[in-house]
């Protein structure tokens, strides 16, 4: 008997869901025989009855001819996209091929409930049936002939929608995307099926729709739309075979069109070209959402064809050249291998999902991905629609934020925010801007405390600065912290330490799907980062801002031109009987909107709310009449115009309410008088007690006798608030030391112009000494509190040096202490400017030759370092050593210690024979002059052994490292950051040795130490958590890995910039993290830019470039690329033997390289010659007990090399500073032939 081969497969819709199946099957069978043209036809049927997906009174077949096709159907052959009508005793069927909309491929078994829902949705030019057909003779069509038998629960649906490049559909992505979600309303519209769970399989373009689907879900209403809105809670893992989420390209198919003017396919054709913008957009929304849902990639090894015009037959054929019609870096989504299985699959783009048998290694892999999907769904679907939008609930609080007792007028205003922020749950943003005191922050209260019912959470936020946003941030995290103890990412995180990582954990949890209802409230945002705005403080709010496009925002800013949402400009109260209740409520005075001269007052406040609230505290306070408070006002207006002419009338109307209240004050308490105009030389926000208890003998006896105690502090405070002139600060609530108090921002600016008219440069010099003195020791707990608490002060103190508001002379000591701040909150360019005015001060009161200047210049010097530029650096070190040498002697404590700064130098140059007799000078200075446990000394026993395991020298390495240890814990305590300096050391050294549980011991307790010493963002922070992700991967914890690096990364990359030498290393450590991963497009990129950073910051002849060259010889020998490789071994070789010498460990790994590549070439003589060479260096180095060591000697054992273990790979890394590490190498991918051929001309080869 001849094998069967494949037929034309139709539908068939409308058939009566009353008969049973065979009674169907015969009914159907007859009434084609009825419409045979020919009766004699040799024609077979094969018909399959399956439930309807729309509606359960009707059932639908599935039609397969074999030996051809009907006549009575050949015009739907001739016209696929066409049905055919067709008469079963008294109801009409219908007959079609395009099979739009959705099928079922097959009946569930009937004793059991479905278990899940799979959709399958097909690509461009694809069809809904045929696309996922085998090429086999037997045409399999696996979705219907083998899912039925391995999945047999599942109700197995296909999705078909026109998408025929041939048609002139003018169909766009967004038009694709609602077809599906109508369609998805119509199979999943009861509770029971809404709640069931959801698998999807997408090819190519069905994809890029299934991910607006998704993303259209999230965004739907829960009231409106139930269907659409219960998709995103019911997906629980997907298929994704060869998605073009970059885009495809489309230059063929643009060919194909080209012939037709304005082709209507064109649009949706530049919507998916490569590098498309809307894609790109999509992207970022479709990774957010899924990255709790279960993922499999699926990509393409196979190239296509491109479309060719045949002349012949006058048509377009993929005839032309191959491409690789989706690439891995578009195909794969590039998550975490936690979140995304990425499956390679020997077959081009539409051949991928054509599987000919049960045994095909792609349908195995699908297919056991299926099965584990229908086995863990059920109990997580059910528990997210158990999830209520309470879940999101957080308690209602203005906690912090000024709020008045009566709010008064803006009906209008509320009304439009209330109608603009009204919605589906998806993103709303109102703007209101208006000039300072005119209303915006309590009209934003009054709005939160009317609709707080309308919200799950309302969020307040301070965004006058970056410092205020991310304590803003803090509190929030606390807030939902509080309600939901159970939120992961929360409890795992010290809210007041890991700033960074509070935002990005507040942000996800406000876009996390059904979290829709929230509010929050900007308020500040006075200095927005714009194009027109070049102050570098400038805040961005889209840095601050949750990702998805849901919840609702207000924004309060004195800008006309912030433009991010929808805005309402607000005015002064138009209405006088609002400006006379605001006097009223405030004053606590009776008769006030009758009184004429209250109205009068009124008038002249001209509806300024923060004016009119002065005027009424005023009234408040003091037992005078109206009519006197408008003399006095009147009085002090004239005064002002005469005084300051430039000031408009707004100001000159706010400036007078204030000046009447200061009179006042002045006559209470004068200390409150005097703090007052004190305040103008600080920053407005967050004025506590301990900052300005600094003082001596020369200070004026005022401040002394103002901060002697907490009670005549808060004694003279407490006037300044009853006038309504001053605030509790609420951000220092939380916060070390005393809270503060903070004045409005407008209160500032009229300190500053009107009561200090006259510039106080004594007051000025005097609030930089108290700024510059209360910076914390390094031995002070937690010390990043005080320093961030500082550093709005330290910038308006910045401000006035830069600005010659406080003269040069004398304040080098001050400048100093800010760039030590600014140093340790890593503003390094901030940190800079201070050293240099501290250089700048001590020159003019000297020369450039005295001693007063080593010590800005030694601190230039150590920044210079940290931001790579070592030449700089050298030179200022350089200048510092000679005026020691000239002014102290050669064994002077600052002589030795800069002679010990060199020696760093020397050693991140490179130039290790210098560093060592650097270090030793110094050694033997401090040895001689402070004894062998001094701190000095110590510190630099233990740069000589950072100098010797740089150098291959274990031994002597951990000698130094425990004599530091000892010394540091004996003088300074455990807990010390220069103790844990030496115990992040000892852990890299571990780590060479292969003691890997000792590893993590030493960073654990030099993490834990240096979080609780300097905060999750310090620089030596950032050292130790890469240097965990260095150690993770060689325990096999990867995913670890990648989150310690990443974090890495990200804290260097903002701290240090993206082409320090420090960051760079981390940048290659996760390509090499990535390569481990599979992600080969992420771990290429990250090795191109490393490569590049490191020729660009060192050169070519440095150890850093020699590291790149050998880990890149290792990336070709495993790709094949032999000769490549081994002049890649040779160049670092050569490198490393010039370097080091021909024993050092970096020498011997590229030596058992090479003998790696000979073994793999055949060349054993010459691979047994570089094994023994590597046995002999590495026992000596390391022992013959080490790992390594012992590898090596099994490789040997074999003499003919026919029965070894697999030889070693390559270890090596690139050069890198004191106490950081990079992630070694083991078998890596290769660079793309260009970029191999720009780095093979770079290193001079050919």
């Amino acid at each position: 008997m001849a094998a069967r081969k494949k037929g034309t497969v139709f539908r068939v819709t409308g058939l009566p869901a009353a008969q049973p199946d065979d009674e169907l099957n015969a009914a159907l069978n007859a009434a084609i025989d009825d419409n045979l043209a020919d009766k004699r036809s040799k024609l077979t049927v094969n018909a399959a009855i399956v439930p309807s997906c729309y509606n359960n009174d009707e059932k639908v077949a599935l039609v397969e001819f074999h030996g051809g096709v009907p006549a009575f159907l050949s015009e739907l052959m001739a016209n696929p996209l066409r049905d055919w009508e067709v008469e079963m005793g008294d109801i009409d069927i219908s007959f079609d091929q395009h099979f739009f909309g959705f099928t079922q491929l097959y009946t569930p078994k009937l004793d059991s409930p479905a278990t899940a829902d799979i959709i399958a949705i097909t690509g461009l030019n694809g069809h809904a049936y045929g696309s996922w057909r085998g090429k086999g003779n037997l045409g399999r069509m696996w979705l219907r002939d083998f899912l039925s038998k391995d999945l047999p629960c599942c109700r197995t649906m296909i999705y078909g929608y026109n998408s025929k490049l041939s048609t002139h559909g003018v169909d766009t992505i967004m038009d694709y995307g609602r077809g599906l979600i109508e369609e998805l309303k119509k199979v999943r519209n009861t509770e029971e099926l809404r709640k069931r769970p959801l698998f999807f399989i997408a090819h190519s373009f069905g994809g890029i729709i299934l991910a607006h689907c998704l993303i259209k879900a999230v965004q739907a209403d829960e009231d409106d739309q139930p269907t659409i809105a219960s998709l995103y809670r019911a997906t629980y893992g997907m298929l994704l075979f060869g998605i073009p989420h970059k885009g495809i390209i489309v230059d063929d198919i643009k060919k194909m069109v080209a012939g037709h003017d304005n082709h209507p396919r064109n649009a949706l054709l530049e919507q998916i070209r490569s590098k498309s913008d809307l894609l790109e957009f999509q992207l970022v929304d479709f990774r957010n959402l899924i990255r709790d849902r279960k993922v499999v990639s699926f990509y393409e090894m196979g190239q296509t064809r491109q479309l060719e015009f045949d002349t012949e037959r006058r048509r377009w054929r993929r005839t032309g050249d191959f491409i690789t019609a989706v690439d891995a870096d578009s195909a794969l989504l590039q998550l975490p291998d936690s979140m995304e299985d990425k499956i390679p699959l020997d077959a081009d783009h539409s051949v991928m999902v054509k599987f000919d048998n049960k045994s095909s290694r792609g349908y195995t892999s699908a297919r056991d991905k299926l099965r584990q999907f229908e086995q863990d769904a059920p109990s997580v679907i059910a528990a997210r629609f158990c999830t209520q939008l309470e879940d999101f609930l957080v308690v209602f609080s203005l906690s912090g934020v000024h709020d008045i007792k009566h709010f008064v007028a803006r009906e209008a205003e509320l009304s439009e925010m209330r109608r603009e922020l009204s919605g589906d749950g998806s993103r709303r943003t109102v703007i209101l801007h208006g000039l300072g005191g005119i209303g915006k922050t309590q009209l934003s209260v009054a709005y939160a405390k009317r609709h707080k019912d309308s919200y799950s959470a309302i969020f307040w936020l301070n965004i006058k600065d970056e410092d205020s946003i991310k304590q803003s941030f803090a509190k929030i995290a606390k807030q939902i912290s509080r309600d939901h103890p159970s939120t992961l990412r929360f409890s795992k995180m010290d809210i007041n330490e890991s700033l960074d990582e509070v935002i990005d954990a507040v942000k996800a949890w406000l876009s996390r799907p059904n979290n829709t209802r929230w509010l929050m409230i900007f308020d500040n945002y006075d200095n927005p980062k714009l194009p027109s705005n070049s102050d570098p403080t400038a805040v961005d709010i889209q840095k601050f801002l949750p990702e998805s496009y849901q919840g609702s925002i207000i924004i309060t800013t004195r800008s006309s031109h912030v433009r991010t949402g929808h805005s309402i400009q607000i005015q002064k109260l138009r209405d006088v009987r609002d400006s006379l209740e605001i006097l009223s409520n405030v004053s606590r005075r009776e008769g006030l909107r009758s009184d004429p001269n209250a109205i009068m007052l009124a008038r002249e406040l001209d509806g300024l709310p923060l004016a009119l609230a002065t005027a009424g505290a005023y009234l408040d306070q003091v037992a005078v009449s109206v009519s006197d408070y408008l003399r006095l006002y009147k009085q002090s207006w004239v005064q002002l115009q005469k005084s300051s002419p430039e000031l408009d009338s707004y100001d000159t109307g706010l400036y007078s309410t204030w000046q009447i209240s200061f009179d006042h004050v002045k006559k209470q308490n004068d200390l409150s008088a005097r703090l007052l105009c004190f305040w103008a030389y600080f920053d407005s926000q967050d004025l506590w007690l301990e900052l300005l208890q600094h003082c001596d003998s020369n200070d004026p006896d005022w401040v002394r006798e103002l901060t002697k105690d907490e009670l005549s502090f808060h004694q003279a405070v407490r006037v300044l608030t009853s006038h309504g002139l001053v605030e509790v600060d609420a951000s220092s609530q939380d916060l070390i030391e005393s809270r503060g108090y903070s004045i409005h921002g407008c209160v500032h600016s009229w300190t500053i112009h009107v009561l200090n008219q006259v510039w106080d440069h004594e007051l000025a010099r005097l609030a930089m000494k108290f700024i510059g003195s209360h910076a914390p020791e390094e031995q002070t707990g937690r010390p990043w509190l005080t320093q961030r608490r500082l550093l709005q002060h330290a910038m308006r103190c910045s401000y006035m040096v830069l600005n010659s508001l406080i003269p040069d002379d004398d304040i080098a000591r001050e400048c100093n202490r800010l760039g030590i701040l600014y140093g340790y909150q890593v503003k390094l360019v901030e940190a800079e400017q201070m050293f240099e005015r501290a250089l700048q001060s001590c020159e003019k009161a000297w020369d450039p030759g005295h001693a007063s200047t080593v010590t800005p210049v030694n601190n230039l010097g150590s920044l210079y370092t940290r931001q790579g530029r070592l030449v700089e650096a050298e030179q200022m070190y350089q200048r510092a050593l000679q005026v020691c040498e000239k002014e102290g002697g050669l064994e002077h404590e600052l002589t030795l210690f800069t002679v010990k700064n060199i020696g760093d130098l020397y050693k991140d140059q490179g130039k290790l024979v210098e560093a060592e007799q650097m270090y030793q000078r110094a050694l033997q200075g401090f040895e001689k002059a402070w004894g062998p446990e001094h701190t000095l000394t110590l510190d630099t026993v233990n740069s000589l052994g950072v100098l010797y395991a740089h150098q291959g020298k274990l031994v002597e390495a951990e000698q130094m490292y425990q004599r530091a240890l000892q010394g540091k814990e004996k003088a300074w305590g455990l807990e010390h950051i220069s103790t844990l300096s030496t115990v992040n050391d000892l852990g890299k050294l571990c780590l060479d040795q292969g003691k890997l549980v000792e590893a993590e011991q030493m960073y654990q307790r030099a993490l834990q130490g240096y979080e609780k010493a300097w905060g999750p963002e310090h620089v030596s922070t950032l050292n130790t958590i890469n240097s965990l992700g260095i150690l993770y991967p060689r325990q096999g914890k990867l995913v670890e890995a990648e989150q310690m690096l990443e974090r890495a990364l990200h804290g260097k990359e903002k701290a240090l910039g993206p082409e320090h030498k420090s960051t760079l290393n981390t940048v290659y450590s996760l390509g090499i993290l990535y390569k481990h991963q599979g992600r080969l497009v992420e771990a290429e990129q990250m090795c191109e830019r490393a490569l590049q950073g490191f020729e660009k910051a060192w050169g070519p002849e440095h150890e850093s470039t020699h590291d790149t060259a050998s880990n890149l010889g290792i990336l070709y020998k495993d790709q094949g690329k032999l000769v490549e490789a081994e002049q890649m071994y040779q160049l670092a070789l050569q490198g490393y033997e010039k370097a080091w010498g021909p024993e050092h460990t970096s020498t011997l790994d590229t030596v058992n390289n090479l003998g790696n590549l000979y073994k793999s070439q055949g060349k054993l003589v010459e691979a047994k010659q570089m094994y023994q060479r590597a046995l002999q260096g590495y026992e000596k180095a390391l022992g013959p007990d080490h790992p390594t060591s012992q590898s090596l000697q099994e490789i040997l054992q074999g003499v003919d090399f026919g029965n070894e273990k697999e030889p070693m790979k390559g270890l090596k890394e690139p050069a890198s500073g004191p106490r950081e590490e990079v992630l070694r190498l083991g078998s890596e991918g290769a660079l793309s032939t260009s970029r191999r051929h720009n780095l093979f001309r770079k290193l001079g080869l050919r």
